[in-house]
């Protein structure tokens, strides 16, 4: 019976951890990554600064300067609009 019980509170334990998880991190909702790493070369080169291609999109979301990559030109929203 206690047995049942612990196994019980783990799995509503664990049930809560994956609903609120992913409100928490939100470069996993974040639509706008992916479009810009869409635009990226995927070299992967590193000449920005970042690792990867995916890493340098996500930090342009974030506010970084986006034209660092030298293979590509974005051109940033405007975020005033």
């Amino acid at each position: 019976m206690i047995g049942i019980l612990v196994i019980g509170f783990f799995i509503l334990i664990i049930g809560l951890i994956l609903h609120f998880l992913p409100k928490k991190i939100k470069a996993f909702h974040e639509p706008r990554i992916k479009i810009l790493e869409r635009q990226l070369p995927g070299l992967n080169c590193g000449k920005c600064g970042h690792t990867t291609c995916y890493a340098y999109a996500k930090q342009i979301v974030e506010n970084d300067d986006p034209t660092l990559c030298p293979y590509t030109e974005i051109i940033p929203e405007n975020k005033e609009n």
